[in-house]
C-alpha cells in the first residue's frame, strides 16, 4: 500500500511539473457585435489542439488558427491560452481591442514580427520573460504601441538570435526604456526602429551592431533621443538614409536633438545617405568620413544645422545630390569635390541663405537636373560660366529669387534644356547677357523665365533680339514684367509675326522721348512759366495701332517712344477748352527727342465745380475712421467763397477733427470755407470721425454721408455738386483692397455718371517701400478716355497701355513699414472713370488691382462688380409729358401733377446705391422728404401707363 501512494505522488508532482504556464492577455471588448477572434499559429502553418479561456466561462478545447467568441455583453474580459502553438497573430480590426498583456507564459515563441503592431491601447504588465531562444525577427513587434511606456525585466529578454529589429518601437510614442544590455551581435537590420518613438532616450553606444546592413530612418523623428552612438561598429551598414531625420515633410522643422559626435564611424560601405539628416540639429564633424560608395546624398542635410568642412569627402560615385544642402546652415568649401557622376543636382542649394562658396571648377558634364539649384541661395554669387551643361534639361527655377547672383552665363550651352520656367525669376541683380543661348527646345518654358529680373535694357533688348533670330513657336505667352526696353523691332516681331502675347514689360525712358509742358493760359497772352499748371489731362500717343497715356505731373510729361511716327494730343479735355496745337505729328525714324508743349485756353467762360468724398480707412464699431473730402475746380475762371458741407447720420458717428478748419459744426453736418480754387486746382481735408460701439453701430450697418459744394448757380455738371457716400460697416479689415463707391448696382440712368474707385494698399512688411505700382486692369465696359484721376495719397505718375492697362506707379516714396509707423504705412490711389454708353441692363463692371511693393509678388485684391440693373426702369417720354415733379432741387416736399389719364399705383424713393428708402401705394400727389439728408435721389412713379423715373435733389 505505502508503494502504491509513492506512485501516485510522483506521478502528481511530475504532471505539475511539466503544467504548461499560459499566455494571457486582457481585451476590452466593444463593437464587431460583441465578437472576439484571436489567431494562434506554429512556425509551420496554423498547428493546433490549443485550449482557449475566453474569460466568460467559455473554455474551447483542440483549436487551431483562428478562434471565435462572441460575448453576451460588451466589457474588459481576461484570455488564457495554452497548448500547441508559437505564433500570436492579430486580426484586422481587432488591434485595439487588446489592452494588456499579464503574462507570457513558457512558450517557445518562433516569432515576434507584428505581434502586436496597431495595438496603439496596449500595456505590458507580465513580470515573467518570453521564451525567444528561437526567434528571429521582431520586426515591427510594437509598431504604434503609443501607449506602451513600460515592459517589466526587458532588459532581461534574450534576443541574442534575432536578426531582425526593423520597425520594433516605431511610433511606440510613450516608450523609454534601457535596451543596452541586449545581445544584438546577429541583427542585420535595424531599419526604423525607434521611427516617431520621440519619448525613447536610453543609452545604446554597448550594443554590438557589427553585423548591421540597413539602419535606414533608424531615429527619424525620434525627437527625444541624444544619446552617443561614436563606439557602434557600422562598418557592414549600407542604408544611413533618413537614420537622424526630422522627416523631410516635418512641420516642426529642426526638432530631431541629436547632435553626438560620429567622427569613428566607418560608414566606408555606405551607399544610401539620403536625407539622413534632415531637419536635424546635427552639427559635429565629419570630415572623416570614406563617402566613397555613397550613391546617393539626396536631401543628406536638408534644412539641418549642420555646417562644418567635409572638403575631402571622395563623392566621385555619388549621382544624386539633390535637396542635398537645401535650407541648411552650411557654408562649407567643397568647390574641389569631384561630382562627375552626379546627375540630379536639382534644389541642391535651394534656401541655403549663407552658402558662398566657388563651385566653378565643378564637373557637371552628366548631370541633366538643375531645377531650383539656387532657388533663394541669397548669399551666392561666383562664377559658373566654365560648367558643362549641355546635357542639362531641367533649369526651371535655378536662379529664383537669388538676389544677390550676378555672374556671366554666355559660355553655357543649353541647346538641350526643355525647361527654364522662372529660370531668373526676381533674380533682382542678375544682368548678364543671355544673347547666345539655344532657347528652341525650352521655348514653350519661358513664360517668367525672366520676370522680375535685374536685366537691364541692354540685356533685355539682347534677349528679344535673340528670340527674333531663333525659330521660335507662335503664340507664347512672355511676361517680362518690371523689365524695360528699347528693341522695338524685335518686340514687334515677336507680337505681330509670331502672335506672342508680351505682359507688362515696359519701354524704356531712355529711348526716343517726346516731351513738354501743359499749361493754362488765364491771361490770354500766351502760355509761359507764370501761368497755371494742367495737371488733370493725359498726354496721348498714337502710332496708328495703338495707343499709350500718361498723366501730367506738375504742369510736364516725359513718355518713351518708339521708332515710328506718332500722332500727339491731349486727352480728357472738356469741350470748353481750346488746345494748341490740338494735335501734332511726330517722326521718330528721324529723331530722337522731340519736345511738344501743350497751351490751352478757354473758348467759353464756365463754372463747374465737383466734390467726392473718401473712405480712407474702414468703418469699424468702436473705432475712429478717417476720410477725405476732396473740392475740384473744373471749370474756366477762379471760383471765390466756395463753401463745402457734409451731411452724416449722428446716430453711427460723431466727428472727432479735421484737418481744415470747419466754419460751422453741428451734431450733423460740418461746413467748411474754401477762399477760392484756380481752374485744375483741387481743396482737401481729412475728416476723423468716431463710430459708435455695439449694440448702436454693428457690422453691416450703413454709415450714410452726402456731400455738397456751392456755390452751383449755373454750373457746367452740376450733378458733381452733390456725392453721396453709404459705407458698409465692418468687423475686420483688409489693408490692401479696392472700392468701388457707387457700390454693387447702378441704375440705366446713372450710366453716364461717373464711377468713383478706391484703392488702398499698405505696407504691412519690415522694411519701408521705395517703389510702389499699382496695377488695374480697367474692364471692358468702362470707358478709358474718361479716366480722371480724384486724389492720392503719395506723388504719382499714371501711365495707360493698350487702352485697359492702368498703371499707378509711386517711386521713390519710401511708404513706412507698419511696425516701423502703422500710420505711415497707408497709402491709396482714387480715381473716376465712366461706362461706356454701349452698357445696358444686365451689364457689369468688375476688376481687382495688383499691388507690388518694390520687387516683391504683387498682392491681389479683392473683386469689385458693379451691376446696370433695371430696377428703376426706364423714363418714356411720353409718360413724362403727363406727370410733372416739382420743385427740384426740393425742400421738404416733393409735388406730383399727373394728367387725368394716369393713375398712380406706387411710389417708391432709392438712394444713389440703389437701396429702396420710401415706399407708399397711396394715391397721393405729395410725398415728404423731411427725414432725408442732404443729397441726390432716385424717384420710381409706377402708373397705369408705365413707369417714370426722376432724379431729385434735396437741399
Amino acid at each position: 500500500m505505502k508503494q502504491i501512494c509513492l506512485f501516485i505522488t510522483f506521478v502528481l508532482l511530475t504532471s505539475a511539473a511539466v503544467a504548461q504556464a499560459p499566455f494571457v492577455t486582457t481585451w476590452g471588448v466593444a463593437g464587431h457585435g460583441n465578437q472576439l477572434l484571436i489567431r494562434f499559429e506554429t512556425e509551420y502553418g496554423e498547428g493546433g489542439n490549443y485550449t482557449i479561456d475566453f474569460g466568460d466561462g467559455t473554455i474551447l478545447t483542440n483549436q487551431s488558427g483562428v478562434a471565435s467568441h462572441t460575448y453576451e455583453a460588451p466589457g474588459t474580459y481576461t484570455v488564457t491560452v495554452s497548448g500547441n502553438f508559437d505564433r500570436f497573430l492579430l486580426e484586422e480590426d481587432y488591434e485595439t481591442l487588446l489592452k494588456s498583456v499579464e503574462q507570457w507564459g513558457d512558450t517557445e515563441w518562433t516569432s515576434m514580427e507584428g505581434m502586436f503592431k496597431g495595438c496603439s491601447n496596449l500595456v505590458i504588465n507580465a513580470t515573467d520573460v518570453p521564451n525567444l531562444s528561437k526567434v528571429t525577427s521582431m520586426k515591427e513587434m510594437f509598431y504604434g504601441c503609443a501607449s506602451l511606456a513600460i515592459i517589466p525585466n526587458l532588459g532581461e529578454w534574450d534576443v541574442s538570435n534575432v536578426t531582425n529589429l526593423a520597425g520594433m518601437f516605431n511610433r511606440a510614442t510613450s516608450f523609454n526604456q534601457p535596451l543596452d544590455t541586449w545581445d544584438v551581435s546577429k541583427v542585420t537590420t535595424m531599419g526604423r526602429m525607434f521611427t516617431y518613438a520621440s519619448s525613447f532616450n536610453q543609452p545604446l553606444e554597448a550594443w554590438n551592431v557589427s553585423n548591421v546592413v540597413n539602419m535606414e530612418a533608424m531615429f527619424l523623428q525620434a525627437t527625444s533621443f541624444n544619446q552617443p552612438l561614436n563606439a557602434w561598429d557600422v562598418s557592414k551598414v549600407t542604408n544611413m538614409s533618413n537614420m537622424f531625420s526630422d522627416g523631410i515633410f516635418s512641420t516642426t522643422n529642426r526638432t530631431v536633438k541629436f547632435n553626438q559626435s560620429l567622427d569613428a564611424w566607418d560608414v566606408s560601405n555606405v551607399t544610401d545617405m539620403s536625407y539622413m539628416f534632415c531637419g536635424a540639429k546635427f552639427n559635429q564633424s565629419i570630415e572623416a568620413w570614406d563617402v566613397s560608395n555613397v550613391l546617393t546624398m539626396k536631401g543628406m542635410f536638408y534644412e539641418s544645422k549642420f555646417n562644418h568642412p567635409i572638403a575631402p569627402w571622395d563623392v566621385s560615385n555619388v549621382t544624386d545630390m539633390s535637396n542635398m544642402f537645401y535650407r541648411a546652415d552650411f557654408n562649407q568649401p567643397i568647390g574641389a569635390w569631384d561630382v562627375s557622376n552626379v546627375i540630379d543636382m536639382s534644389g541642391m542649394f535651394s534656401e541655403a541663405t549663407d552658402f558662398s562658396q566657388p563651385l566653378n571648377s565643378w564637373n557637371v558634364s552628366n548631370v541633366t537636373n538643375m531645377a531650383g539649384m539656387f532657388k533663394r541661395t541669397s548669399s551666392f554669387n561666383h562664377p559658373i560660366n566654365a560648367w558643362d551643361v549641355s546635357n542639362v534639361t531641367e533649369m526651371g527655377y535655378m536662379f529664383s529669387e537669388a538676389t544677390n547672383f550676378n555672374q556671366p552665363l554666355n559660355a553655357w550651352d543649353v541647346s538641350n534644356v526643355t525647361n527654364m520656367y522662372s529660370m531668373f525669376y526676381y533674380a533682382i541683380n542678375f544682368n548678364q547677357p543671355l544673347d547666345n543661348w539655344d532657347f528652341t527646345n525650352a521655348a514653350t518654358s519661358v513664360f517668367t523665365f525672366v520676370m522680375y529680373s535685374g536685366l537691364n535694357v541692354i540685356n533685355y533688348d539682347l534677349l528679344l533680339e535673340r528670340f527674333s533670330e531663333l525659330d521660335m513657336p507662335t503664340g507664347l505667352n512672355f511676361n517680362a514684367h518690371g523689365l524695360f526696353y528699347c528693341n522695338q523691332e524685335a518686340r514687334d516681331y515677336l507680337i505681330n509675326t509670331l502672335g506672342w502675347n508680351m505682359v507688362r514689360d515696359y519701354l524704356s525712358l531712355t529711348c526716343n522721348s517726346i516731351s513738354g509742358s501743359v499749361f493754362y493760359d488765364v491771361d490770354a497772352n500766351g502760355c509761359t512759366t507764370e501761368d497755371l499748371v494742367a495737371d488733370v489731362f493725359f498726354v496721348n500717343l498714337d502710332n496708328g495701332i495703338s495707343n499709350f497715356r500718361q498723366s501730367v505731373a506738375n504742369g510736364m510729361y516725359s513718355i518713351p517712344t518708339r521708332d515710328e511716327n506718332y500722332t500727339v494730343s491731349l486727352v480728357n479735355v472738356p469741350e470748353y477748352f481750346t488746345v494748341s496745337p490740338e494735335a501734332i505729328e511726330v517722326d521718330f525714324t528721324s529723331t530722337i527727342d522731340e519736345i511738344v508743349n501743350f497751351c490751352i485756353t478757354s473758348s467759353q467762360v464756365v463754372n463747374d465745380l465737383s466734390i467726392t468724398l473718401l473712405p480712407i480707412t474702414e468703418g469699424r464699431p468702436g473705432y475712429e475712421a478717417t476720410y477725405k473730402l476732396v473740392v475740384k475746380n473744373l471749370g474756366t475762371q477762379s471760383m471765390d467763397n466756395i463753401t463745402a458741407t457734409l451731411t452724416f447720420d449722428e446716430a453711427m458717428q460723431s466727428f472727432v477733427v479735421a484737418s481744415a478748419k470747419t466754419e460751422t459744426t453741428t451734431s450733423n453736418s460740418l461746413e467748411f470755407s474754401i477762399t477760392a480754387l484756380n481752374p485744375f486746382e483741387s481743396w482737401e481735408t481729412s475728416i476723423t470721425m468716431q463710430t459708435f460701439t455695439p449694440p448702436i453701430v454693428n457690422g453691416g450697418d450703413v454709415l450714410s454721408f452726402t456731400a455738397m459744394v456751392l456755390p452751383n448757380t449755373d454750373d457746367y455738371t452740376p450733378n458733381d455738386n452733390t456725392f453721396n457716400l453709404e459705407q458698409i460697416v465692418v468687423n475686420s479689415r483688409d489693408p490692401n483692397d479696392k472700392q468701388v463707391l457707387q457700390g454693387e448696382t447702378i441704375v440705366m440712368e446713372q450710366t453716364g455718371e461717373y464711377l468713383d474707385y478706391l484703392i488702398r494698399f499698405q505696407n504691412t512688411g519690415s522694411a519701408s517701400a521705395v517703389n510702389i505700382r499699382v496695377e488695374d486692369e480697367l474692364h471692358e465696359n468702362l470707358d478709358w478716355s474718361t479716366l480722371s484721376i480724384t486724389n492720392a495719397s503719395h506723388e504719382y505718375q499714371v501711365e495707360v497701355t493698350n487702352g485697359n492697362e492702368v498703371d499707378f506707379i509711386f517711386n521713390g516714396i519710401y511708404l513706412s513699414a507698419e511696425s516701423q509707423n502703422e500710420q505711415e504705412s497707408h497709402g491709396f490711389i482714387a480715381y473716376k472713370i465712366k461706362p461706356k454708353t454701349t452698357v445696358e441692363v444686365g451689364d457689369t463692371m468688375s476688376g481687382n488691382a495688383s499691388i507690388y511693393f518694390d520687387y516683391n509678388a504683387p498682392i491681389i485684391t479683392n473683386t469689385v462688380t458693379t451691376e446696370v440693373v433695371g430696377v428703376l426702369g426706364v423714363e418714356e417720354h411720353v409718360l413724362s409729358s403727363l406727370v410733372t415733379v416739382y420743385p427740384n432741387p426740393i425742400d421738404g416736399e416733393i409735388h406730383l401733377e399727373m394728367n387725368d389719364e394716369v393713375e398712380l399705383i406706387s411710389i417708391k424713393l432709392y438712394n444713389m446705391q440703389g437701396r429702396l428708402l420710401l415706399e407708399t401705394k397711396e394715391n397721393t400727389n405729395y410725398i415728404k422728404t423731411d427725414q432725408l439728408s442732404s443729397g441726390v435721389y432716385m424717384l420710381s412713379l409706377e402708373t397705369n401707363k408705365g413707369q417714370l423715373v426722376k432724379r431729385v435733389v434735396k437741399k
